[in-house]
Parts: C-alpha cells; sequence; structure tokens
C-alpha cells in the first residue's frame, strides 16, 4: 500500500501537467500565468486563423499598371508556418500600351512562415496563381481570356511586414513579385482582423 502511494505521488505532476496540455492551453501575454485554453485539445494548441483585406496597386511587365483590391484567408496550425488562399482584381490603364483597358483577377493558395517581434509580424510567402484578363470595350467587360501576356500561371513571392494596432487587429504593407517575371509587381495596405491574439506566433 505504502509503495503503490508513493507511486501515485510520483506520476501525479505528469498526469496534470498532460492533462493541461491536452486543453491546448499556451499563455497570450506577458503576464505570467495569464493562459487561454481551446476545447479541442492539442492538435488545435497552435491553430489560429485570421483574414486579410484591403486596397493593392498592380505594375506587369506589359507595361500596365492598375490598382483595385485583395483578400485573404489564412490558417496557421504551427507557430511559424501557415497556408491560405489569396484573391485579387484590379483594374488595368492602356495609357502605356495598345493594349485595351479591362480587369485582371488573380489568385491562388500560398504557403508562409513568419516570425513576431514585439508588435512587428515579418512573413514570407510563396503563391501558385492563375491570373485571367477581360478587356473592356465602350465600358463593357468582356469574357475574360488567358491569352493576353498579362494572364496564365504565375508564381509568387511575397513579403509582408504588419504592425499589430491590437492583439486582435493588425495592419500590414504586403508585397508581391513575379518568379518568372520580376517587372509584375504588386503592392497592398491590409488590415488583418485574428481569432487568437498575435495568431499565437512566438516572440523573438
Amino acid at each position: 500500500m505504502k509503495r503503490a502511494l508513493i507511486v501515485a505521488i510520483a506520476i501525479l505532476p505528469g498526469l496534470a501537467e498532460a492533462g493541461h496540455g491536452g486543453h491546448g492551453c499556451r499563455e497570450i501575454s506577458d503576464i505570467v500565468g495569464r493562459e487561454r485554453c481551446t476545447r479541442f485539445g492539442l492538435w488545435s494548441r497552435d491553430a489560429s486563423a485570421w483574414g486579410e483585406a484591403g486596397p493593392i496597386a498592380v505594375h506587369l511587365h506589359s507595361g500596365r499598371t492598375g490598382t483595385g483590391a485583395g483578400g485573404r484567408v489564412l490558417i496557421g496550425f504551427w507557430p511559424a508556418l501557415y497556408l491560405g488562399m489569396q484573391l485579387e482584381a484590379a483594374h488595368l490603364d492602356d495609357a502605356s500600351t495598345t493594349m485595351p483597358a479591362g480587369g485582371l483577377v488573380s489568385g491562388g493558395p500560398l504557403v508562409g512562415a513568419r516570425v513576431r517581434f514585439g508588435s512587428i509580424t515579418l512573413s514570407t510567402e510563396a503563391e501558385a496563381a492563375l491570373r485571367g484578363f477581360g478587356a473592356t470595350a465602350s465600358g463593357v467587360f468582356s469574357q475574360p481570356a488567358l491569352t493576353t501576356p498579362d494572364s496564365g500561371f504565375v508564381v509568387l513571392a511575397r513579403p509582408e511586414v504588419a504592425l499589430w494596432l491590437t492583439p486582435s487587429i493588425s495592419l500590414a504593407v504586403a508585397g508581391g513579385i513575379d518568379v518568372v517575371h520580376p517587372d509584375d509587381v504588386t503592392v497592398g495596405v491590409m488590415l488583418g482582423i485574428h481569432t487568437w491574439p498575435y495568431d499565437l506566433a512566438r516572440t523573438w
């Protein structure tokens, strides 16, 4: 009986720690002991989700420029890595080329890595996107085409710098550069809404 009691006392701290971790608890601020726990166990411990949207400016290798808007939905399962989907739409002018004005739509999946330094988060991403262009004639938008120089499959490298306005709201400046046509550049300002404080990202 005495031996069983000694064994029980020895393993209780380990069981308590496992039970605490099984609820997916982690610290959410610099205050020692302040934590938030999920109901889904260890698999959700480092999961976070957020959305970003805002205006963009586009410069393409064909010489056309334009402005529009972009948005994306992202989810992270690890402190540093995340996945997402991005969609952008812009109106292109015809001031510098012989091609007609029109609209450009681009979207695709992305993978990214991030690191947080206090109120600043630095991210780098890779996106595989499909672009489609539709010309306008007399103010009427024509059927999108994938045969223009500005259309087709592209791979984008995306750096981003985000400032945390609050633990759940961020303001970011993001860019996108086509690795095949480096003259294709997109720059945007994104307002982000986050489900977890600071996306559970670790601070360095």
